[in-house]
């Protein structure tokens, strides 16, 4: 019973991880056409999105830490709780940075003269290599596959 209980609650816990996943990789998607575009209310609405990601990592960890406490985990499923806290925080700071690149798109638009740099193309393939890495991690992570999580780092 109390397996079945721990089980269930490592779900719970992973189906937050890929919630706050999706939004992040819209973020992520938001900011890259935010500069091709040029786009202020795509940055806008980058923007809006930090508050949910926030949240999803607090509840990540809330979750993780009474998982800790009341199911007492250990082995494999205390590593996938401590990694899934890892996780969180980083697909936090992903968040955060396609925040950044929101509000310098708004910073461009409000210049004069409204244009991205000459390197565009080089930011925009940077950030669109960025997106698969952060996509092909959260596959491996999803699958639960040690080959396609060692692919993004190839």
């Amino acid at each position: 019973m109390a397996r079945i209980a721990l089980e269930k609650e490592l779900q719970i816990l992973k189906n937050l991880l890929l919630d706050m996943a999706k939004i992040v990789d819209e973020m992520v998607n938001g900011a890259i056409l935010a500069i091709d575009k040029l786009n202020p209310e795509l940055a806008k609405r980058v923007i809006e999105f930090d508050d949910q990601v926030d949240y999803y990592e607090n509840m990540v960890s809330q979750t993780a830490l009474e998982i800790i406490a009341l199911q007492q985990p250990v082995a494999k499923d205390l590593r996938f709780i401590i990694t899934a806290i890892d996780i969180a925080k980083n697909l936090e700071r992903i968040a955060d940075q396609s925040v950044n690149i929101a509000f310098r798109v708004l910073d461009i638009y409000n210049i004069r003269e409204k244009s991205i740099p000459q390197c565009k193309v080089t930011i925009i393939e940077m950030a669109n290599e960025a997106l698969y890495m952060l996509q092909s991690a959260i596959n491996a992570f999803v699958t639960e596959s040690v080959q396609k999580a060692y692919s993004v780092i190839e």
